[in-house]
């Protein structure tokens, strides 16, 4: 079933190399999961009404030829599955040749307002969005290390919060992409999301960084986290063959 939508990259969406940035590619993604949402029937007001929202858990992309200034793209979302109140979705972004430039695996969860304790699925929801076979993405389940604060404090004002109240994920994303060395492009990243970030929260780096991966988080004051970051240069042989498909 899926759902694709169609756009142009945008000098808003660029690097300092006018190519297309990581948390401008994640922000394509998620707007076309939300687009989704507005299409099937689902949408912003429909989860006012219900009480509830989604709100991402963690997520893997990978990043094979980001496209320049001006170029046409096409971005597809699938729906691949659903349990309980849990969801997944994949992404793929693709040139006007029909080459895959980029893709996503996303995990999610359903929760109702405000306590943000999770929410059922109903069946009629799930038939709604349709479940399709998505890219067939390799998704590592191992946890993340958060090592010690590496750096200043940054206070979430209301610049940072979305529909839902809270810090989006692609906020998040954006800062961690701040920490990484100059000239370290990744082509992995990989996230999981510990607990909301709210406004008025301090949010500290925790990163470790070698010529290949950094890693760690975001943390409060005292180095629990909120969320968790990987970044990587290299893909695995198996992560590269999606680029092919």
């Amino acid at each position: 079933m899926g759902y694709e939508m169609t756009g142009r990259i945008r000098y808003s969406d660029l690097d300092e190399n006018g190519f297309l940035s990581a948390d401008s590619a994640a922000a394509y993604f998620q707007d076309c999961s939300t687009f989704h949402d507005e299409d099937c029937g689902l949408g912003l007001r429909y989860w006012e009404k219900r009480g509830a929202f989604w709100a991402i858990t963690g997520w893997k992309f990978l990043f094979f030829e980001m496209p320049y200034h001006g170029a046409r793209v096409t971005i597809r979302t699938d729906a691949t599955g659903f349990r309980a109140y849990t969801g997944i979705r994949t992404f793929g972004m693709r040139g006007e040749d029909g080459k895959l430039l980029a893709a996503g695996h996303t995990r999610w969860a359903l929760l109702a307002r405000p306590e943000g304790v999770p929410t059922k699925i109903a069946p009629e929801e799930v038939a709604a969005y349709g479940v399709s076979e998505g890219l067939p993405i390799p998704v590592e389940n191992g946890r993340i290390a958060i090592p010690a604060i590496s750096g200043e404090g940054i206070v979430m004002t209301e610049m940072f919060l979305d529909w839902n109240h809270h810090v989006n994920n692609i906020q998040l994303l954006r800062m961690a992409l701040s920490y990484l060395p100059e000239g370290f492009s990744p082509r992995v990243v990989r996230a999981a999301y510990h607990r909301q970030v709210l406004r008025g929260a301090v949010l500290y780096p925790a990163f470790v960084t070698d010529d290949k991966v950094m890693s760690g988080g975001l943390v409060d004051e005292k180095g629990e986290a909120y969320c968790f970051f990987e970044f990587r240069k290299e893909m695995t042989e198996e992560e590269a063959a999606i680029g092919r498909l």
